[in-house]
């Protein structure tokens, strides 16, 4: 077994490097961790992040292409039949975005679609935060049941 410092630093690179707790939870589960260290873990990096992306996406907000893609997401009267969907139905489509253990969902385009809908900032952290949490849950049943069937852990 690897040092317990050295061990939580290479589960944090893990995370933040673009896998989240996709990868994270499964590498901690295979090294025997706790599975509530591992979800407080992964959900603390991925709160952090969720600020991180609005304040960036605030920021961002001056670039033509952000512009453009706020003033798609927000006219008052389209004709677009997606469009109109995607207004319907936003609550939903962040959850399902942020409960997504696929790459392409997760903190990044949760946060993304929450701010282009102007989505209010509270109901946009409880929303992704429950589907993360729904995520990390699916995860661990699947790394566990896979531990289990080749039965041992590093």
């Amino acid at each position: 077994m690897m040092n317990r410092k050295l061990f939580i630093l290479s589960l944090i690179l893990m995370h933040l490097a673009g896998g989240g707790s996709r990868v994270s939870i499964p590498y901690g589960l295979t090294f025997g961790q706790s599975i509530y260290f591992l979800f407080l873990l992964a959900f603390t990096l991925d709160f952090i992040q969720i600020t991180l992306f609005f304040f960036l996406y605030s920021k961002a907000s001056h670039l033509r292409y952000v512009k453009r893609l706020k003033d798609i997401f927000n006219k008052r009267k389209t004709r677009n039949k997606f469009l109109i969907w995607v207004k319907r139905f936003v609550l939903l489509e962040i959850f399902v975005i942020a409960a997504s253990p696929f790459w392409g969902g997760g903190v990044w385009t949760s946060v993304l679609l929450a701010y282009l809908t102007k989505t209010r900032k509270i109901l946009a952290y409880l929303i992704i935060s429950a589907g993360l949490i729904f995520c990390m849950t699916i995860i661990s049943i699947i790394a566990k049941t896979i531990i289990h069937v080749a039965g041992h852990t590093i």
